[in-house]
């Protein structure tokens, strides 16, 4: 049955692979430069960025609680 332009699409009966939604929620961070200070940067898998923070442990932490898989570029 076709959609009305103003009626939502509802995607609740497809089953997504688990693999897709990590892809979307992956998170990676790296050390970076702002105003001439050592920060780490949170970037999202789209490579935008999340979140500057002043070390790796708070960084890491964002990550973990906005639930974001952390992942390596390495």
């Amino acid at each position: 049955m076709p959609l009305k332009n103003d009626e939502p699409l509802d995607f609740s009966e497809f089953d997504f692979p688990d693999s897709l939604t990590d892809i979307r929620m992956s998170a990676y961070i790296k050390p970076s430069i702002v105003n001439n200070e050592p920060v780490w940067s949170v970037y999202t898998s789209d490579g935008s960025v999340f979140a500057v923070l002043p070390n790796k442990a708070t960084a890491e932490a964002v990550v973990s609680q906005n639930d974001f898989n952390l992942v390596s570029l390495n």
